[in-house]
């Protein structure tokens, strides 16, 4: 009878060897695609050459051009106090919904403008009023398209979305592409955000975006004509002109601070 062969120690260390040199392998590959993809997105915004009609139509950003070796401005926001605010109201009360509330009633007024801020959190509060239970926590940002059409996207727990609401949008496919019309023929559209921290690091990197989403279409004129206004509107603050409103107060929260609190006792 045959006797079964026992792996010399040369052996077992031989296969270990090459079973870590595969995992090195695998995670190298990983990094390297992750690094890929990271560099690609950085490539949306590249050097810009204006033409001597488009230098004379955008002198600020001409000049911010010629004096940044023809790199636009940067326009890019962090989103650590979005995520922060998401995952403080996933801790609390469970799964996220997605609302974007459509404000045509607010095109006419400069993004920047203190009217349209105003405006807009009042407007914030009547439809959560109507669409939501009392006291739900909620964030807010305003934003407008590259079309020129104002709107909001605001994220808040499913629990705190009454009924027939609640049922709607979770009987809809959930996560990007999916969710359904709440009130009005697309006036509020509600999603579900997929529940994983990844896809809420997804959610809180989309809401904080520019505010002006021309921004989003490098290549086109609508995209100059935004660098513009928002160099304008920097410089604006910078010196303090009356009604100038800084960027960041386009997005706000609602009742979510006790959450971060009880989250992170620190804070």
């Amino acid at each position: 009878m045959k006797g079964t062969a026992t792996p010399t120690p040369d052996t077992r260390t031989r296969k270990r060897t090459d079973r870590l040199r595969e995992r090195a392998v695998l995670h190298e590959g990983k990094r390297r695609d992750e690094q890929h993809a990271r560099s690609k997105r950085g490539r949306k915004h590249q050097p810009l050459g204006l033409t001597a009609e488009q230098q004379e139509t955008h002198p600020l950003l001409a000049q911010h051009l010629a004096t940044h070796g023809g790199w636009p401005p940067k326009i890019t926001r962090r989103s650590n106090t979005m995520l922060l605010n998401l995952d403080a109201m996933r801790a609390a009360h469970g799964p996220l919904v997605l609302v974007t509330f459509k404000f045509h009633m607010l095109d006419g007024y400069s993004l920047y403008s203190p009217w349209l801020l105003s405006r807009a959190r009042a407007l914030v509060k009547v439809c959560f009023d109507r669409l939501a239970h009392p006291k739900a926590p909620y964030t807010a940002k305003i934003a407008r398209g590259a079309c020129g059409l104002t709107h909001g996207h605001h994220a808040l727990p499913l629990a705190f979305l009454p009924e027939p609401y609640a049922s709607l949008v979770n009987a809809a496919p959930h996560g990007p592409g999916g969710g359904c019309d709440l009130i009005g023929n697309g006036f509020v559209h509600g999603v579900v955000i997929l529940d994983s921290p990844k896809d809420r690091e997804r959610v809180a990197a989309y809401i904080s975006r520019h505010p002006d989403e021309r921004l989003d279409t490098p290549g086109t004129l609508a995209y100059l004509d935004a660098l513009e206004e928002d160099l304008k509107h920097k410089q604006d603050l910078k010196l303090k002109v009356e009604g100038a409103v800084a960027a960041g107060r386009l997005s706000w929260a609602c009742n979510v601070l006790p959450l971060r609190r009880a989250a992170h006792p620190s804070f």
